[in-house]
Parts: C-alpha cells; structure tokens; sequence
C-alpha cells in the first residue's frame, strides 16, 4: 500500500465523516453512515431464509468463522455483521465493508470453488486501512488524546473501537505523519 494512498484514505475518511457532520474527534457509528449510504446492516440472528443451524453454528460454535460480509448484486449492497461478537468487534467489521464499499472494489465471490478466499490481499489491506481512518481519524486522535489527556483505552471507549485498533491508529498515524 502506497503512502500516497494511506493520505488519501485519511482524507476520504473526513470526507465521509463530514457528510455526516460529525467531527473528526467524534464517535462514527458505522450503521448511521451504512444508512447514509443506502446499505443496510443486517445481524446474522436476523437472517430467517438462512436454516437456523447455520446460523447457530456461526453464532455460538465456529464464532471467529464469520465477522461480516457485503453482499453486493448489481448497484445495491447491504451488510450482514456477526451480531455475536462484540460491539467493537461489530463496529471495525461493519466498517472494514463499508470501506470496500467506499472503495469500489468489485464485487466477487468471497470463496472460491474449493473454499479458498478469493478476495485479493491489496483490497483487504486497503479496506482494512480505511476503516481504521473512518472509526479513528488521524486529526482525532491529536484532538482526543494530546487536548483531552486520554490514555489508549480512554481513547479506544471514547472510539467505540477495541485498544488494539485504537493501539494500531495511534501507530498508522504517526507513519502518515512522518509522510512513510
């Protein structure tokens, strides 16, 4: 991933955020900007056409097999998101596709004939940077911690996001920063 588009990311991410007036040190919450968008966020338990063992199996047994997924067919998409793990585990998945959204990356199967992942890893990283600049902006983080003094996991529940995601910001910020 180029330093060119890690600032661009940062940039779109205010961008969104402006869109719904909310200022870069504030909470984004990732179903207000998915209803923005017209892309609806779906909890797994909510899915009735899919057989209720398989959604137990995803829910209770095999938790870490599914955190959340864009379905996109045609120009509409909507998300259905694990409603199992925790809400700030929610919040990085439901973003993380969003962020695809935002993107443009082209829709596809998410496995391939033998149960490989066919989504490329350039596409993952991208998506994963700029969800972490929509949840936690480079400018917030300044305006959050330096102004108000928070430590990591004030700044985390001020986010709404898990201290590793808020840690791994706080890193991702300093390299934009640097211009790496």
């Amino acid at each position: 991933m180029t330093p060119e588009f890690r600032s661009e990311a940062e940039q779109l991410a205010l961008v969104e955020r402006k869109a719904l007036r909310l200022p870069s040190h504030g909470r984004l919450d990732p179903v207000q900007l998915a209803s923005a968008k017209n892309v609806p966020v779906i909890p797994l338990g909510e899915l009735r056409w899919v057989p209720p063992e398989h959604v137990h199996r995803l829910k209770r047994e095999d938790r870490m097999a599914f955190s959340a997924a864009a379905v996109v067919i045609e120009d509409d998409a909507l998300i259905v998101v694990n409603d199992s793990h925790t809400p700030q585990r929610q919040t990085s998945s439901i973003a993380h596709e969003l962020a695809h959204l935002i993107l443009r990356h082209p829709p596809g199967p998410a496995f391939g004939e033998f149960g490989s992942r066919t989504l490329t890893p350039k596409h993952e990283e991208e998506a994963e940077w700029l969800a972490g600049c929509l949840l936690v902006p480079a400018k917030g983080i300044k305006a959050t911690m330096l102004r108000h003094g928070h430590s990591v996991r004030r700044a985390a529940e001020h986010y709404g996001v898990s201290v590793g995601l808020m840690r791994r910001r706080l890193a991702q910020a300093a390299y934009v920063a640097a211009g790496a």
